[in-house]
This record gives C-alpha cells, structure tokens and sequence, in this order.
C-alpha cells in the first residue's frame, strides 16, 4: 500500500516535499464473551476460567496516518476487528466499511498481534501471517448470570453501531438479528453487543500477526471426543483452534494414567492436533498433557482430561482395543460363550471358587492358534457378596498352565500355548482367578462381574474380547 504522494513536475513553480504516511499497530484492546457457556465441559471451563467469565482476547488494531503538507485534518484510517473506521480530529468518528462480528448466529472474532511502525512516502508492504487460523466453531449459548455479552474496543458511537449493524439489530425480537441491545460502556471506548437468550451461537476466534511477533500461541486447554474408537484428545491454544506440535519448541504429549483403561501410556500429539488413544477396558483414566521431560504444560483443570468408558462404549466391532486390537470381533475368532462353574476351591475352608469356561468359535477354515493373551481389566459387578470380592482379583490361570496379572497391576502378554481352534470348530478355555499376582487365595467369580482379555493369534493379529460371564 502507498504511505504518501508526490507531486507532478512543474516548470515555474515549486512543489512541495512529498507527502508521507505512517502505518502502526495501536495500544492492545481486549474484547471480551460474557455470560458464555459452551457445549463440552472441557472448553466451558477454559471460557469461563474465572468465574462465569468472561472470555478475553487481546487484540491491535491497525492503523493508517496520512502526513499532507496542508491539509491537517485528514482522518486516521484505522482497522479494528474486521471494521475500518475514519478517525476523525473533531470525534465524529465514521465507519468506512461493513461489521464482521456478527452474522446470524455466528460471531467471529479476529485478533491482532504484532508490532508495526513504518513512515514513508513510498508504497510499503504489510505481510499479515495466520497465527492460529480458525479450524473450529464453539457452540456456545447464555449462561446462567444473564445473556450472552459482546464488549468491543471502538471509537465508534452506539448509534453508528447499530446502523452498522444493520439487520442484525434487532431490539424488539421480531425479526431475524440476534442483537437486540447495543450500549457505551461507560469511561471507555468500548460498546456492549447483547445477544437473545435460548440461542446456540457459533463462535469463530483466529489470530492474525504483522510486523515482528513473539512466539506463536501454545496450549491453553485440551478438550476430548470418544467414539467407536477409543478417545480423541485435542490440545487447544486460547482461541479455540488445534496446536500442531511443530507450532511449540516442547515435544508435547498426552499421557494416560490407566492403560487398563486407555492405551497405550504415552501418545505424541500429531500436526492436527490431537492424540488418539484406543479402548483397553472399562473404568476411569486421566489424561494429562506433558512437555519432552514429562512435565505438565498447564494447571490440572486445563490441561488434564478425564475419560469415563463404559462397556456400551466400547462394545462395538469397530477398531480400538489397545495394540491394534479388533473390539468383539463379529469374524474371524469370536466368543460365544462365558459360563461360571461353580466348585468348592480345593483348600479345605468351604469355600467356593469359579472357573469361567470360555468358548471360542472358529468362523475361518484355517485353524486359528492363541499363542499369547492379557488379562486387561475385570471390574467386580457387586463387591462384598462373597469371601474376597471387595476388589478384582490380580490374576487369572489361563487353562491351568499360563498365569496372566491383570493389567493393573503390572501384567502384559504371557504365553498361553499354543491353543489351537480348527477351522469352523471351537475350544474351550478355562479361567481360574486369584485374589493374589502369584495365586494362593481364589477368588469367587459371580453374574455381573465383568473383564476384558486380550489374546495374539500365531498370525500376529490380536483380538480383544468384553465378557460379562453368566451362570451355567
């Protein structure tokens, strides 16, 4: 863009020196989402970090200074927030373009960072570079402390707001535009955008950076998403967009606290932004995002996630299961049965033990070989009804020859063989669990009790399967 002018050449007369101009980035402004609650907890407890809000950016605006040689009254042109305002020295402040704030139920917010400071007469360029360019909408409707607030940083009068608003004013609710109140905020150069309360808004936040720049923004918040699959965690930077790891010095990664849970123990976040972690077992894990060094990057509320599963969420035949396994395979190895046996435990105390026969179908013609297995979890369906069933057993006798420890306890693959299943036959296991990692007391396994294992076949392919054992 051209900063000044110059002059024609003239015979007789003398021009003038040229004209020249400035272009800066201002004093940073903040604008600020009141009354905001978003749709997952993990991003509303980052909008609303203090107390029901609000929501804070910081941004610049961009402004243009003409320097004429006579004319002393020129406005300076000045861009805030997607709107371009003339300045002028008398405070009858005009806007020289459209609003972008508001569209619908949409609200875009774009900041600026940066410094800027370039006088000159000749035509200089200005590179805008996306810092965090905006890859998400957040639906977000009014909190319980009021309706949804806007406070922009303008110079701008409410009036002129509300022309320039235009059909997106809407004061007496009887049309399209969501904003009904527009106010001054008293002692600044701001405005309030008030929004109609019952609506789910989408919110667009990016970053634009001119003239020098710090570091780009990092992770403010991570958020997760749990399908078929496992769980997706997302690492997010404080306007709502993904951080590719390549964006930050740290090597960062999520980590989970229970790979019965959520496996595998560590996943680096890729360039998208996410970690995806796969199904191991029902139960509760926590996952925490660390630096190269294994330090938490943020405070537990922000930077940590909680994941829940549940067996109807990974009861589906579609991917998951830790080290690539198949979930409850519909082909292939499947298991038709887990029916308890009932026995006294052989210890001379009266008490009982029970063995689950499992069965495997074979639904190939190949013959099929287990040759190593895991116990992943076992989650005890009603604790206390028995001797030794306040909590799961830690290991379980895989047909009285291979012993696995539940996961939890520190157990992996064990060898388990081979056991082989023909083609279009089955074979029936026998699990025999402890109370103890090295056997001893057994534990008396009832219905409603529930465990995941995990069995690798010859071929290298693995299978995960959810059992809920019943009475025979």
């Amino acid at each position: 863009m051209s900063l000044g002018t110059t002059y024609p050449s003239r015979v007789l007369l003398v021009n003038p020196p040229p004209a020249s101009g400035s272009i800066r980035t201002g004093p940073s402004q903040s604008v600020a989402l009141s009354n905001a609650t978003a749709a997952d907890d993990e991003t509303d407890d980052f909008l609303n970090a203090s107390a029901n809000g609000p929501y804070t950016l910081a941004t610049r605006p961009v402004t243009y200074q003409p320097g004429y040689n006579v004319y002393d009254s020129a406005p300076t042109t000045t861009e805030r927030l997607g709107t371009t305002v003339n300045e002028n020295p008398d405070g009858n402040d005009t806007a020289v373009s459209g609003q972008t704030l508001v569209e619908g139920n949409e609200i875009t917010l774009v900041a600026v960072e940066g410094n800027l400071s370039r006088a000159q007469s000749s035509a200089v360029t200005v590179d805008p570079r996306a810092r965090s360019a905006s890859t998400r909408t957040i639906p977000v409707s009014d909190g319980p402390d009021g309706n949804l607030t806007l406070t922009v940083p303008t110079t701008l009068s409410a009036d002129r707001w509300r022309t320039l608003l235009g059909d997106e004013y809407d004061p007496s609710f009887v049309a399209d535009g969501h904003v009904y109140r527009v106010a001054e905020v008293p002692g600044e150069d701001a405005v309030n955008l008030s929004f109609d309360g019952g609506v789910t808004y989408r919110l667009r936040t990016a970053l634009v950076g001119v003239g020098s720049l710090g570091p780009p923004p990092g992770p403010a918040y991570v958020t997760t998403e749990t399908d078929d699959d496992g769980v997706t965690v997302e690492v997010r930077d404080r306007y709502n967009n993904p951080v590719p790891n390549s964006r930050v010095s740290e090597n960062l990664t999520m980590t989970s606290n229970d790979t019965a849970v959520l496996s595998p123990t560590n996943v680096t976040v890729g360039e998208d932004g996410q970690a995806a972690f796969d199904y191991a077992g029902t139960g509760t894990a926590s996952l925490t995002l660390v630096d190269g060094s294994g330090t938490p990057v943020l405070d537990a509320t922000n930077g940590s996630a909680v994941a829940t599963v549940t067996s109807s969420d990974v009861g589906s035949d579609t991917g998951g299961g830790g080290d690539g396994a198949e979930i409850n395979p519909v082909d292939g190895v499947i298991v038709t049965g887990a029916t308890i046996v009932n026995q006294q435990n052989g210890q001379g105390n009266g008490k009982l033990s029970a063995e689950v026969k499992l069965t495997f179908e074979n639904r190939v013609s190949s013959t099929r070989s287990i040759t190593q297995a895991r116990l992943s979890f076992y989650q005890v369906g009603d604790p206390g009804t028995g001797p030794g069933r306040d909590t799961p057993p830690k290991s379980v006798l895989f047909n009285s020859t291979s012993r696995l420890v539940v996961a939890s306890e520190g157990g992996g693959f064990e060898s388990v063989g081979p056991t082989d299943i023909g083609g279009g036959g089955s074979e029936q296991v026998t699990l025999k669990f402890y109370n103890s990692k090295t056997g001893g007391d057994e534990f008396d396994v009832d219905p409603g009790d529930f465990f995941v294992i995990t069995v690798e076949f010859k071929s290298g392919e693995t299978a995960t399967y959810f059992v809920a054992p019943e009475d025979s």
